[in-house]
């Protein structure tokens, strides 16, 4: 066992209390009992893997998958993978036996259910703010619903749009929120406004996302001008975009003094 995987694996213990029933240990060999196993509407993309379907010819299936049982999703009882989407597909398709561990934990809420399936899945690969904002967007969080729709409509990453969303200093902030399913919006209006105008001045050249957020800041100032800022950035922009600068929120501000 990796270094990585035992501190996970030692986390993980202390996210649940202790009076938790071992885990059941089943195996899947027929196509009744694939399924009675649901994936998760919301993890990852699983799919039928070749360098999976060489390992089990050589070596057999490995390891167990991650199998947890709810109702908390859609207010009936089923079996999930937590764990293993791509080695229980392929496995299913070789027609090899898949062998799941259950974890019979009830969760209390939604975000410890996230939280469970983003540690399991984290071993690998590490969950993106895209990632969780994905899970509370199908579980039809309305904040997460807003942020992606609005994503959608420019160029910025999920975080950025995040952050204008919660609040002009939530740069550094907003990333736990958004693993949580605690996000919030607090400055819609405003948030809509600078990416309209950031897609306007696009044409004179692109505004980072550093450059995004201090514009963001800068243009709810009641002595904002769009005009004068647009003129300003036009003649300034070629000097600007060669600043290795955290933060342009002092050079706008001086440009609408």
């Amino acid at each position: 066992m990796s270094k990585v995987t035992k501190r996970v694996e030692d986390k993980g213990k202390h996210l649940f209390n202790e009076e938790v029933a071992k885990p059941e240990l089943i195996f899947l060999t027929t196509d009744e009992e694939y399924d009675q196993i649901y994936f998760l509407p919301f993890n990852r993309d699983y799919k039928y893997r070749d360098d999976l379907a060489d390992s089990f010819n050589e070596f057999g299936f490995q390891g167990s998958i991650d199998i947890i049982e709810t109702d908390i999703i859609d207010g009936v009882i089923r079996k999930y993978v937590a764990e293993g989407q791509h080695r229980m597909i392929t496995a299913r398709r070789l027609a090899i036996t898949c062998i799941g561990q259950i974890c019979t934990h009830k969760f209390k809420d939604i975000p410890q259910l996230v939280k469970y399936v983003a540690l399991k899945n984290n071993t690998n690969k590490k969950w993106t703010a895209e990632n969780y904002v994905h899970v509370y967007t199908y579980l039809k969080y309305i904040p997460y619903q807003l942020l992606t729709a609005l994503t959608k409509t420019c160029a910025y990453s999920v975080s950025t749009v995040a952050a204008m969303l919660h609040g002009f200093r939530s740069r550094y902030c907003v990333g736990g929120l958004i693993e949580t399913g605690r996000f919030t919006i607090n400055l819609y209006p405003e948030t809509d406004y600078t990416l309209e105008l950031c897609a306007k001045l696009s044409k004179y050249g692109v505004l980072t996302a550093r450059m995004a957020l201090a514009l963001h800041y800068v243009a709810s100032l009641a002595n904002f001008d769009e005009a004068k800022f647009t003129a300003m950035y036009i003649k300034e922009y070629e000097c600007v975009k060669e600043l290795k600068l955290d933060d342009f929120t002092d050079i706008f501000q001086s440009w609408i003094v």
